[in-house]
């Protein structure tokens, strides 16, 4: 195995971005199924559901076939586009995939890929092979990722898989990633988490905004002369649908994150080395907030009637570089 110095993608004194994937969630789609472990928005489940949904099913599932057929007519991305559109034949959404293989693309050569899904464990290595080899097709060229976060760690909460990624910032910035600035990418549904409070490092994460400073304090903590800026895509909806029902829902990528991630990646990196730059990532006057990154150099601190084998696996149990 290389080490992480070898696994790392060339880097300059230029800008360098890092991407962390999540899976579930962002690369397909699920509804939190109380109780039980997220649901897989998969296209022969969801045609089974909306068959019994129309016979009147009144079995003990009748409340997640609802949920699911309610989901597949709910309006996604731009103009008439539904949820349907973004169903997995498998375990992975080839729309949703073909859009991470975009923002990879978009990286070029200074971009370091990170899986932080719980598919990067060793049990779920065939998954991660399949993801590997569908993201070389629509790259055209072999892909792997460049490192995972740690394997050992306890991730069955949001705040858990956050400081996962913060802690992975804080030990490789400075050390791996040198270039002088840094752009952080994440993909992530943190288990199907809304931004309601919830507690990390201290801190409360009660927006996307408070995630990112988050990480943006971790990967700041042993560098030295890099400037970071922190763009988090929280691919998680609470959608009240028109029937009324109400669903937690990993979202997967959205069209709105794919141009909220390609503003991000092809924004210059500041030309001062002040701190706090905020960098508006559209030229006209409409952008809000989520349309903005901050620069900072560190001086401020399964249901039975599906049959669901879910693709989103259950959390387990050293940084594995270039496996």
């Amino acid at each position: 195995m290389p080490s992480a110095a070898e696994a790392q993608p060339a880097s300059g004194s230029g800008v360098e971005t890092v991407v962390f994937v999540d899976v579930d969630g962002v690369l397909n789609v699920g509804i939190q199924d109380e109780g039980n472990s997220p649901v897989l928005f998969k296209e022969e489940e969801v045609r089974l559901a909306q068959r019994l949904f129309a016979k009147g099913y009144k079995g003990p599932e009748a409340d997640l076939v609802a949920k699911v057929c309610a989901l597949a007519t709910h309006p996604v991305d731009y103009g008439s586009a539904t949820f349907e559109k973004l169903m997995s034949e498998g375990e992975l959404s080839d729309i949703l995939v073909s859009r991470l293989a975009g923002f990879i693309a978009a990286g070029g050569k200074h971009c370091t890929v990170v899986l932080s899904s719980s598919w990067r464990r060793w049990q779920h290595r065939h998954r991660r092979q399949q993801l590997e080899q569908a993201l070389g097709r629509h790259l055209g060229r072999p892909f792997h990722f460049h490192a995972t976060t740690p394997t050992d760690r306890d991730e069955k909460y949001a705040s858990q898989r956050l400081e996962t990624i913060g802690e992975f910032l804080a030990e490789q910035c400075g050390k791996n990633f040198k270039g002088s600035h840094l752009k952080v990418l994440v993909l992530d549904d943190f288990f199907v988490t809304d931004m309601d409070g919830w507690q990390c490092g201290g801190k409360t994460m009660d927006s996307v905004r408070a995630a990112e400073e988050y990480l943006e304090s971790m990967a700041l903590k042993r560098s030295t002369g890099q400037t970071v800026a922190v763009k988090l895509l929280h691919c998680y909806k609470d959608i009240m649908a028109s029937n009324g029902l109400r669903m937690q829902v990993g979202s997967g990528l959205s069209q709105e994150h794919v141009d909220e991630a390609h503003r991000f990646v092809h924004t210059p990196a500041p030309a001062s080395e002040s701190a706090n730059v905020t960098v508006a990532a559209r030229d006209d006057a409409t952008a809000t907030p989520a349309d903005a990154f901050y620069w900072k150099d560190g001086t401020d601190e399964g249901s039975s009637f599906l049959q669901v084998v879910s693709a989103f696996v259950p959390p387990v149990t050293p940084v594995l570089w270039g496996i």
